[in-house]
């Protein structure tokens, strides 16, 4: 799941996917902090900051695995 949404191409598909991914979070006891997501979500595609996309993918690609290696 965390794929697609790493590789979402569009905001509308990223959204799609986060929206999915959230319940299954609750569900599985993962815990989520709303305000770093919240924050994250304004500057993702802030045209003054076009690296940013790629920047949070890989936050997060490495969040997600180390959460899981856990």
């Amino acid at each position: 799941m965390e794929g697609v949404l790493l590789t979402s191409a569009d905001a509308d598909e990223f959204a799609m996917h986060l929206r999915s991914l959230v319940p299954l979070l609750n569900r599985a006891g993962v815990g989520l902090d709303y305000d770093l997501l919240r924050s994250a979500l304004r500057v993702r595609d802030d045209p003054h900051r076009p690296d940013t996309v790629s920047k949070l993918r890989q936050q997060w690609d490495r969040d997600f695995h180390r959460a899981a290696t856990s």
